[in-house]
């Protein structure tokens, strides 16, 4: 088997792109130097038949659908680049596949692995999450003490009191920066940390597998389909999943303008449920984009 850290699905999929694509344009220039393309290659050879033919259909729709909306794609000279998975890791870019012309002008992909959008912070690093959220290098002085009083009595209580009292301490912090101060540069930056500061095409395998969904993430206008602009404003922080609209003691829905939605939903990675059994190096938040904002054009393709 595979090791996903050594060859992530999308290093699979995005070769099998390329492939199909250079059979269309023979001018693409694929950075054939990067480890990510040498591991995504050899990979692809390594699959069973079964799933080898599987990757090359996917890749097939993909670039079907890439034809009709990016036709520019197959006439001119593009270089392709596959970022590596450091890059992906470091949440510097999220596009796993790139594709430049010569006056700067990109078209990105966005192979989703497991789960679009999503990222994981200790909360012992509060003030990562949070310079990575509100782009603020701190946690603000007036939320220092208790920040500290939580983190000290961490051991002490039971779990649901530990998910109250730090997703009661988050919400003050980011309803401080969006809904008190009326910043209308915050809710974008929120969005921005989690889906990125380029515009992509998010191709999803869904359901059983037989089909696949092709989202245009054009908030700067960037690619050819329809723009979905950034947030400009937090509607409201609801503790608990919106969907459902049942109440969770570990999860928050943050609602903005133009139907954007992100989760944010902490756990610990014990097994444990008894009190003074939780560390602080345990909690975790995992913070995700919640369906599709909306207008965003969304196109669902079967592959059989």
């Amino acid at each position: 088997m595979l090791e996903r850290e050594l060859y992530p699905d999308s290093y699979i999929f995005d070769c099998a792109i390329l492939n199909e694509i250079s059979e269309r344009n023979k001018d693409i220039a694929i950075d054939k130097d990067e480890n990510s393309y040498i591991a995504g290659t050899t990979a692809l050879s390594c699959l069973t038949s079964e799933y080898k033919e599987k990757c090359k259909l996917i890749a097939l729709k993909v670039v079907d659908y890439l034809a009709e909306h990016e036709p520019d794609l197959f006439r001119n000279q593009y270089k392709a680049t596959i970022p590596t998975h450091e890059v992906i890791k470091r949440h510097e870019d999220n596009r796993t596949l790139i594709f430049k012309r010569n006056d700067g002008r990109e078209i990105g992909i966005l192979i989703k692995r497991y789960s679009h959008a999503v990222k994981h912070f200790r909360v012992k690093n509060a003030e990562a999450m949070l310079h990575m959220l509100l782009g603020i290098e701190s946690i603000p002085p007036e939320y220092l003490d208790e920040y500290n009083n939580v983190m000290v009595n961490i051991e002490n209580e039971s779990r649901k009191a530990i998910y109250d009292r730090f997703n009661g301490f988050i919400k003050r912090i980011i309803s401080y920066a969006c809904l008190l101060t009326q910043n209308p540069t915050t809710p974008e930056y929120i969005i921005r940390s989690l889906v990125g500061n380029n515009d992509y095409y998010c191709v999803d395998v869904i359901g059983s597998g037989n089909n696949i969904r092709i989202s245009g993430f054009n908030m700067s206008g960037t690619l050819r389909v329809k723009t979905t602009p950034y947030p400009s404003k937090l509607i409201e922080i609801q503790r608990g999943n919106y969907s459902t609209g049942s109440y969770k003691s570990n999860m928050m829905t943050l609602i903005f303008d133009g139907g954007w939605m992100v989760t944010m939903r902490i756990h610990s990675t014990s097994l444990s449920s008894t009190r003074g059994t939780i560390s602080p190096s345990q909690l975790m938040y995992d913070i995700s984009l919640k369906n599709l904002p909306y207008g965003m054009e969304d196109e669902r393709i079967s592959l059989f």
